[in-house]
């Protein structure tokens, strides 16, 4: 819990909500050999003579533990890619911030994570090393939207932050800003130069993290074999439907069609809510969940801290949560002054069915 305070808030386990996590050679060697340790009584279980569901935990863990062990000692993605350090800062952040009204710990709390974001970067420049062209530039993209994120924190608190504790996070804010201008400028000017053109894992290396993380042992080229097979069967089978579609000459006429049943902007939250109940609804009546889930599930629209890179966003509650706070379904209502041929597009891609689709996978 201690070497990963922002998976921690994330999961429920609130001890560590103010740090954000010391990501230093030497804490990876640390982490290296508590993990060694660790597997080493784990592999000393009789996992023969264990419940059923014991034994599937312990395969879980077992394997978690041994693809830990791979990502740090040889991946070593903490080395390879800024993505490892903008994570964590966005996390760290968004985790404090999955209630619409986040309370005074949560907002102090914060503050300290802002607070230790300079620090962090330093820690992040010393660590990252020229790799692939295409890890540093996504880490640059990633870093970019943290900035912004931490650069509309104080206003979006404005409204639910005491002036005192607004103008502490304010000026935590700027600094955190700084410090991811000059780290970015840091990988563009040092380090991407110097990185390879390709983004290359290895064959090997994928094998054995889709082994230890997704328990998967099919082999590469039978999984992207299969995958082809499903993308053919999945385009006859939409080719297929499109033409018993009547006035639906062609697929893409039949998902213009589909588009063309969608809300104004106005009406987007409420008739989504419309949904959800129906959902619901039906969702008891046939047995298909242990629980009615009510007010669990709040829907609003999405908040700018959350990005727009996604039209829909489920906030979850972290599995050890005791704060009974609801489920987030946030949707990313087009803003004021948007030109129309965007809304229109961004309304398209909410129709009706997408939000059908959306709530019940959700």
């Amino acid at each position: 819990v201690r070497f990963y305070p922002v998976e921690a808030t994330k999961k429920g386990h609130h001890e560590f909500d103010s740090e954000l996590g010391s990501y230093s050679r030497e804490d990876f060697e640390r982490r290296l050999a508590w993990l060694h340790n660790f597997r080493q009584r784990l592999l000393g279980v009789d996992a023969t003579n264990v419940s059923p569901s014991a034994y599937v935990e312990w395969l879980l863990l077992t394997s978690a533990v041994k693809g830990e062990v791979y990502d740090l000692a040889e991946v070593r993605s903490w080395k390879r890619s800024p993505l490892c350090y903008s994570r964590a800062i966005r996390d760290g952040l968004l985790s404090l911030l999955s209630s619409e009204s986040p309370s005074s710990t949560e907002t102090r709390a914060l503050s300290s994570r802002l607070n230790q974001i300079p620090s962090f970067l330093e820690i992040a420049r010393l660590n990252i090393e020229a790799s692939d062209r295409l890890s540093i530039e996504e880490g640059i993209l990633e870093l970019d939207r943290c900035r912004e994120i931490v650069e509309h924190l104080p206003a979006e608190l404005e409204d639910s932050t005491p002036p005192r504790e607004l103008a502490e996070i304010g000026q935590r804010s700027r600094e955190a800003v700084r410090a991811l201008r000059d780290f970015v400028a840091h990988l563009e000017v040092e380090v991407l130069p110097g990185a390879t053109a390709t983004h290359v894992l290895g064959a090997e290396a994928l094998g054995r993290l889709l082994r230890y993380q997704e328990m998967e042992d099919t082999s590469l080229e039978e999984i992207r074999l299969g995958a082809e097979r499903t993308v053919v069967a999945t385009q006859v089978e939409m080719k297929d439907l499109a033409a018993r579609m009547e006035a639906s000459p062609s697929l893409a006429g039949a998902f213009a069609m589909m588009a063309k049943d969608r809300f104004s902007e106005a009406d987007l939250l409420s008739r989504t809510q419309e949904f959800y109940k129906g959902v619901e609804a039906f969702a008891g009546e046939h047995h298909l969940t242990s629980r009615a889930f009510g007010d669990a599930i709040q829907i609003i629209e999405k908040p700018f801290r959350f990005g727009d890179r996604e039209l829909i966003v489920l906030e979850s509650v972290g599995p050890l949560e005791n704060d009974p706070r609801p489920f987030l379904f946030m949707l990313t209502v087009p803003r004021p002054g948007s030109p129309p041929s965007r809304t229109e597009t961004h309304m398209r891609d909410l129709s009706a069915r997408a939000l059908k689709l959306a709530l019940i996978r959700e």
